[in-house]
Parts: structure tokens; C-alpha cells; sequence
């Protein structure tokens, strides 16, 4: 028997803005944060979306103006959504009514004039969220809306919801189909995928016979002083576990996304058994995503450990002081 892999597909969302970070960095984020977009998007086939403030995409036709050529290629392609398109990026619940209404028609003629779509889908990094804010926005031409706001230092939360989407209601009975905030959404950092794949929801989804109990980054440090330790020059290895639950002799069949260097079946320590051939595979929703598989056989109630070096996982510094 082998374990048929669950499609679970993610978006992502390339937040910036001029306001303050090209004030501290430079006249380099913007155009840097295109290109990083552009190139991941290039190596992967993933398709994403950008979420600018208006006056950044103007700012960018002054200072970088072959970036916001780039740019508007990758969003007539269909490559890139442009969401959100407020023009400074409020937080909307702490301005004036007509401040808000402004921000939108400011943010969105910007688009259709630099970048030549009409923005459809508003998805904020910024806690923008009021009972006024679905009139306003249909009455700007977006037909769906992410209720899933970036956590920063100082933003309150959605509660989360179990539907898929749900209809975003304004205080006039406007309304906008609305992907809600739930369990697996993710953020901006890498170690919120640890423990992701443990969520109810996921569990929740049919995989007879084998389940995945852990999937984490660890440290090389943590396996000092283990004979045959499997994260011995990987750095930051991750670390996914499979169990064996119904009683019977089977193999899984596990698909990740991107390059995988090496992978080590281990002991429950870590330490080598054995190394895992691994082959490169294709997601069905595009052609170009480049994934790797493999298979491992499993007996009666086994718990199996496998360190990875996945190379979308690995750790990147972010020193931006070094921009200073």
C-alpha cells in the first residue's frame, strides 16, 4: 500500500513600502524586492502576489524605473497579482472615512496607470480591517478579499475560521468573498513552519495507515557528540518523523517542495541507518514547480525519522543593518 501525497497549495504574499523602509535602507528595497519576487517565482513556477503601497510603485518608475518594467511583465504574464493597492498603507481603523476612501482610489488609479491592471483582491500586511471597509473596496472594484493579516509587533488578530472562504459583510450589506484567516496560515518567518504540519487540520485529512507526528528544523549543535549524527554539515536540518498506526507492513510515498541535497534515515537520535535515494518530481498545477520524492518502507507500527536537507528550508540571514 502506498500513501497517495494530499495537495495542500500555498500563495504567498511579497510585502513592501516605501513609507519608512526606503527612508532607513535606501533606494535599493524596492527594486531589490522585486527582483527576489521575480526570481523566486522564476526558479519555482510559484506564483504570487505584491503588495506595494501606491506610492512605492511610483516612487519606482522615478528611481528604478527597469524594475517596474519587470514588474508589470511578470503582472500581464499572470506571474504576479497586485493586492491590497492601498496608497500608503493604513491602518485603516485609526483614520477618517474620506482618508480611507482616498487611499483607495489614490492606490488603485496608481496601479492602472504604472502597472495596467485593475487591482481585484485586497490583501493587506497591515491591520486593515473596519465594518465600512467592504462598501469601500467594492465601491473600488475588488471582488475578494485575505483576511489574514501579517503579524507584527502590534496587530490584533482574526479569529480563526474552519471554511475555506466565507462572505465578508460591510455595515451597509456590501459583501466580498473572503479567504478567513485559519490554522495554516503562514507568516514571514521560516521557523513558523515548524509544528505547522501537526495542526488539526491536517490531521484531519485522510492518510490511512501512516501519519506525519513532526516536521522541524533542527540545529546541528543539538546532535554533538552522536556517533554517525545525520545533521553533521547541514547546519539546520529538518527533521520529519512518520508512524505506522493501523498494524500492517506499508510504504509512503512523501513528495517535498524544491531541491533536496541529501536525506538520512536515522534512529530515534539522529544517528545514520541509512541514506534515502531521492528523485525530482513536478507538481500537476505547474509544469515548471520543481519538487523531490521519495519512498520508505515501513513495518508494523514503526516510528521512522528522517533528516533532510531541503534547500528552500535552509536558514537565511537577515542582517539588514548591513544595509545601514
Amino acid at each position: 500500500m502506498s500513501i497517495s501525497p494530499i495537495p495542500l497549495y500555498y500563495t504567498f504574499g511579497n510585502h513592501m513600502h516605501w513609507v519608512d523602509m526606503e527612508w532607513l535602507w535606501g533606494y535599493f528595497v524596492l527594486p531589490s524586492s522585486v527582483r527576489d519576487m521575480l526570481h523566486f517565482c522564476n526558479e519555482t513556477g510559484a506564483k504570487g502576489n505584491e503588495n506595494f503601497d501606491g506610492i512605492g510603485y511610483e516612487k519606482l518608475a522615478v528611481e528604478a524605473p527597469e524594475a517596474l518594467a519587470e514588474l508589470r511583465s511578470a503582472v500581464q504574464a499572470g506571474q504576479v497579482e497586485v493586492v491590497g493597492a492601498s496608497y500608503g498603507q493604513p491602518y485603516g481603523l485609526f483614520h477618517h472615512g474620506e482618508s480611507n476612501i482616498r487611499q483607495r482610489i489614490y492606490g488603485v488609479r496608481t496601479v492602472i496607470r504604472l502597472l495596467g491592471v485593475r487591482p481585484r483582491s485586497f490583501w493587506e500586511e497591515e491591520f486593515d480591517f473596519f465594518p465600512q471597509l467592504p462598501q469601500m473596496l467594492a465601491g473600488a472594484g475588488f471582488r475578494y478579499a485575505s483576511l489574514f493579516f501579517q503579524w507584527t509587533w502590534h496587530t490584533p488578530h482574526m479569529p480563526l475560521e474552519e471554511l475555506p472562504a466565507i462572505w465578508w459583510e460591510g455595515q451597509d450589506g456590501s459583501k466580498i468573498l473572503a479567504a478567513p484567516r485559519n490554522a495554516l496560515n503562514l507568516h514571514q518567518w521560516p521557523e513558523d513552519f515548524a509544528g505547522l504540519l501537526e495542526q488539526p487540520l491536517v490531521h484531519e485529512m485522510p492518510t490511512p495507515g501512516v501519519t506525519l507526528t513532526a516536521w522541524y528544523r533542527e540545529t546541528s549543535e543539538g546532535g554533538r557528540g552522536l556517533d554517525q549524527y545525520a545533521g553533521t554539515g547541514i547546519e539546520h536540518p529538518m527533521v520529519l518523523r512518520l508512524v505506522e498506526f493501523a498494524g500492517f507492513a506499508t510504504t509512503a510515498r512523501i513528495r517535498v517542495p524544491g531541491e533536496v541535497a541529501v536525506i538520512f534515515q536515522t534512529n530515534l537520535m539522529g544517528e545514520i541507518e541509512r541514506q534515502i535515494e531521492v528523485q525530482s518530481s513536478q507538481d500537476s498545477m505547474s509544469s515548471a514547480l520543481r519538487w523531490s520524492e521519495f519512498s520508505i518502507s515501513l513495518e508494523a507500527y514503526q516510528i521512522t525519522t528522517l533528516y533532510i536537507d531541503l534547500v528552500l528550508a535552509r536558514k537565511v540571514p537577515r542582517d539588514l543593518d548591513s544595509y545601514r
